[in-house]
């Protein structure tokens, strides 16, 4: 059983969940991830493979990735990746 965290999402993930924010159970990042592909469809779980995600403000690529451990609590969010020059 994981842990409730709060998710918040961004961009093209808030417009195809059809919300900004939610509550989820899970251990790690990708339990997260397979709720977004269950409850909202492969697509959702591809865009949000593209988004920056960080655990409580840091980017999981300083973590451990999609094994990213999440405690009670926590706040994942999927951000835009935004470019320029």
């Amino acid at each position: 059983m994981g842990n409730r965290i709060q998710v918040r999402y961004r961009a093209q993930l808030a417009n195809l969940t059809g919300a900004g924010q939610e509550r989820v159970e899970a251990a790690d990042v990708k339990e997260v991830l397979r709720h977004f592909k269950k409850k909202y469809g492969a697509a959702a779980e591809k865009t949000a493979k593209t988004m920056l995600i960080a655990v409580n403000g840091e980017s999981i690529l300083q973590l451990k990735v999609y094994k990213t451990g999440l405690r009670e609590g926590d706040e994942l969010s999927f951000l835009p990746i935004c470019g320029g020059g």
